[in-house]
C-alpha cells in the first residue's frame, strides 16, 4: 500500500514517513504541489496525508483531485481550516491540526482506509 505524504516541513515529513513505514506502508514523501502533480500523472496512491499550505502554494486543488478519485486521505495542517472552508468533496476528510502524534495520524488514516474497504 503506497501512501502519498505531501509535507514541506522536513522533520514532520520524516517522522510521519517513519511511522507509516513502521505500520507497514510504502511512502512517497513529496514537499511541493508541483512534485505531487507530476507524481500523480504516473501513480495512484492507496491513501494520502496532505498539508494544505506548502511553500509553492495551497494544496486544496490537489486534495480535491484526490478526493474526486476516491483516494482516502487525512489533511494535516498547522493552519486554522474548517471543513466548511473546503470543496464539497473534502468536507468528510478528517482535518488534524499540527502538532499531532504520529500514532494518531496513522490511526486516522487507517480509519479512512477501512471506510472504503
Amino acid at each position: 500500500m503506497t501512501i502519498l505524504l505531501l509535507e514541506d516541513e522536513t522533520l514532520i515529513a520524516l517522522d510521519l514517513q517513519y511511522a507509516l513505514e513502521a505500520a507497514g506502508h510504502s511512502v512517497t514523501a513529496l514537499s511541493s504541489n508541483q512534485a505531487a502533480y507530476a507524481w500523480l500523472d504516473d501513480n495512484t496512491p492507496s491513501a494520502a496525508i496532505i498539508d494544505l499550505k506548502l511553500r509553492d502554494g495551497d494544496s486544496r486543488a490537489l486534495a480535491d483531485r484526490l478526493a474526486n478519485s476516491q483516494i482516502p486521505m487525512v489533511i494535516y495542517t498547522g493552519h486554522d481550516i474548517e471543513n466548511t472552508d473546503l470543496a464539497a468533496s473534502l468536507r468528510q476528510v478528517p482535518i488534524l491540526k499540527k502538532p499531532a502524534d504520529q500514532e494518531g495520524i496513522v490511526a486516522t488514516l487507517h480509519a479512512q482506509l477501512a471506510a472504503v474497504a
